[in-house]
């Protein structure tokens, strides 16, 4: 399912972006994990001040991301914790040689 988000902020356009998104994660719940297994968990660190970070972690397909919001300060300094925890998260001397998409993925956080 191809989804396009609006591109206003008209909140009968969220709305129906809003449905198409659950009925889209109701699609891929539906999926067996024989044909597409997935472990995925969302962790949040909230801060005082209404600012967070969500980490998203997948554990088949060794997958790490990360969102943010707050103000400039604060998104910067969120950045860099997200690096120290990709970087924790690590890569091989493998995926390195390689150049694998786990390596490619970590210089994207690092560069950013």
């Amino acid at each position: 399912m191809d989804l396009k988000p609006p591109k206003g902020e008209d909140v009968e356009d969220l709305k129906t972006f809003w449905k198409q998104i659950q009925e889209r994660e109701k699609v891929a719940a539906e999926i067996a994990d024989d044909i597409f297994p997935l472990d995925f968990h969302i962790y949040e660190i909230k801060y005082p001040g209404n600012y967070m970070m969500q980490i998203g972690v997948e554990t088949v397909w060794q997958v790490l991301d990360g969102s943010f919001s707050g103000d400039k300060k604060t998104m910067k300094d969120l950045r860099k914790l997200f690096k120290k925890i990709y970087l924790y998260y690590g890569v091989t001397a493998e995926d390195i040689k390689n150049e694998t998409s786990r390596y490619q993925s970590l210089l994207g956080v690092l560069c950013s």
